[in-house]
């Protein structure tokens, strides 16, 4: 593919630096020219009207539903998903049926790799059926090509169990991922414990049912000094435990699109939208993860895709699986409905730059002789979501037929490219 990008302004870096506009050419999957364009004709010509370029955006932790429960999401869907949401990575969660847990289920998620704009990095289960018991073949995996291992949202219970797999795991460097949660204080909890939950009847999930964990995990990787994620962090508490810990390299954190922009008032009207987890708590939790952000406590913002079918959520609030089909939507939705406004720099650190540090998955150097892997957007183009151009199999989000304001116009890499449609 001969591929030219005219009027594009590139962000490489988390500084608030942007270059001007300038033109790049990628052929053969190589970036051939940034400037002047060569005199000839390309297979294909894109003008990016002064929108940004970073390199290729990487997403942590969505759900996928390939294998067992394709009619969610298969991997096709998951990776045009991804792309038309500018991720070029994934790094999905392993909490499948059955859940990835073998050599041959990780080689199966990469398999399909070398054709796609978008790549799967796998997690592997942390324990056997991810039932939190009986440690799984964590090396067979990693030689595999797991970048870590995970439960899944369920979280670590087991204290012993995750002290032997943070200690097991230092012989090859391996990743070890918790989201935080103390399910024995969460039995029926529906939403966020608070004034909302009181006012509504329903019982609550308190934040501290995620901050005891916070603080286990702190103390027990302190003790084995093993590489540890606190996956999508919800409560100023735990922020707070984070920034008292005078945490290492060794320890890293993300939080969700979904509490980043919004709380637990959203769910006055019942709607199972916003019925998430980790629950969408109140305004000062909120204010507190943009501040992580701002601080590097939070180093990277994940889509938290959760596809689930109508059959499972547009029912009883009680009954509505949690989650919302993310991945096409995060960046506007945090474009739109952020605390602050979303900078290209801050764009290009906290989609590309720290969810792939967190990973252990190269920064794509946007550079004349590296391979092509970038992701182009601009934050002032309006758009409405609708059936005719989404592209996960799932709908369970609430922006459908509402304007948001950003949009990934496309991403490349190699020699694939995929473009979204900007007149919808």
């Amino acid at each position: 593919m001969n591929l030219f990008i005219r009027d594009v302004c590139i962000v490489t870096s988390e500084l608030e630096q942007v270059h001007p506009p300038t033109n790049i050419a990628v052929k053969d999957g190589m970036i051939t020219t940034i400037g002047i364009l060569p005199n000839e004709v390309p297979d294909h010509e894109f003008h990016a009207n002064g929108a940004y370029l970073t390199p290729g955006w990487c997403d942590l932790f969505p759900q996928m539903g390939e294998p067992g429960e394709e009619f969610r999401e298969d991997l096709q869907s998951l990776r045009a998903a991804a792309a038309s949401g500018g991720y070029t990575a994934i790094v999905p969660y392993p909490n499948t049926k059955p859940v990835i847990q073998s050599k041959a289920e990780v080689q199966m998620l990469t398999r399909g790799n070398r054709n796609s704009c978008t790549q799967i990095h796998p997690i592997g289960s942390l324990t056997v059926n991810g039932e939190g018991k009986d440690m799984a073949e964590l090396t067979d995996m990693h030689h595999a090509g797991a970048v870590g291992f995970s439960d899944g949202p369920g979280g670590i219970q087991d204290a012993g169990l995750l002290t032997r797999v943070l200690d097991y795991s230092k012989s090859f460097d391996g990743l070890i991922i918790d989201q935080p949660n103390d399910r024995s204080m969460n039995h029926g909890a529906q939403i966020h414990e608070g004034l909302v939950s009181t006012q509504l009847g329903m019982k609550g999930s308190p934040s501290l049912s995620e901050e005891l964990m916070v603080h286990r995990d702190l103390v027990l990787q302190k003790y084995t000094n093993g590489r540890m994620h606190l996956s999508m962090i919800s409560s100023k508490g735990s922020l707070n435990i984070l920034n008292d810990s005078n945490k290492d390299n060794n320890i890293t954190a993300s939080a969700a699109v979904m509490n980043l922009c919004f709380t637990d008032a959203s769910l006055w009207g019942f709607d199972t939208m916003y019925k998430v987890q980790p629950p969408l708590r109140g305004e000062e939790d909120k204010i507190a993860l943009w501040e992580a952000l701002d601080n590097d406590i939070i180093t990277a913002i994940v889509s938290n895709h959760v596809p689930w079918d109508r059959d499972h959520k547009d029912i009883e609030f009680p009954y509505a699986k949690r989650g919302v089909s993310m991945l096409q939507y995060a960046y506007a939705c945090l474009n739109t409905f952020g605390l602050k406004p979303l900078l290209p720099h801050k764009v290009f650190k906290w989609f590309a730059q720290g969810p792939r540090k967190i990973a252990g998955i190269p920064l794509p150097e946007v550079k004349v002789g590296q391979f092509a892997d970038f992701t182009i957007f601009d934050p002032i183009i309006k758009w409405t979501p609708s059936e005719e151009n989404q592209t996960s199999k799932s709908d369970n989000h609430p922006f459908l037929k509402k304007e948001l304001s950003g949009r990934v116009l496309g991403v490349v890499r190699g020699s694939q490219a995929i473009w979204n449609k900007i007149d919808e």
